[in-house]
């Protein structure tokens, strides 16, 4: 759990410095879609950091320098720990839907675009409705 103001704002700087590296510039993505992704990466980031913290042996306010994923970590959360296997899945899904999301032409492929997003927000719909 977030205890502190610092913590909150490492969290979101962390954010930022995740959604950069994987998704890049999100400001251009409708609204919806943007709150989304960021409950999402979160939701990632936190569960995240406490397997981190626990890998390595790290006190509970420790945070890193900079944004990276080691892909074994995220491997076991999405296998073997069963509170964060729904959104480590969640996590990686919503990537991969963003980065086909990305490739396609907004200007001259408005209809699939827009079928794109309402694909991710559905999604999330299917998600929520599971109990998140």
């Amino acid at each position: 759990m977030i205890s502190s103001i610092n913590q909150m704002d490492d969290l979101e700087k962390l954010f930022k410095a995740a959604t950069k590296k994987h998704l890049g510039d999100i400001s251009t993505l409708p609204e919806e879609l943007v709150a989304y992704v960021k409950q999402v990466y979160l939701h990632f980031i936190t569960l995240y950091l406490n397997a981190l913290r626990q890998k390595e042996n790290k006190p509970s306010d420790w945070f890193p320098q900079t944004w990276s994923i080691d892909l074994e970590l995220a491997d076991d959360m999405r296998h073997f720990f069963s509170d964060s296997q729904h959104v480590t899945k969640e996590f990686f899904i919503l990537n991969a839907k963003l980065d086909r999301l990305g490739e396609i032409d907004k200007e001259n492929q408005p209809n699939l675009y827009r079928h794109a997003i309402g694909d991710i927000l559905k999604m999330r719909e299917q998600v929520r409705g599971k109990g998140k």
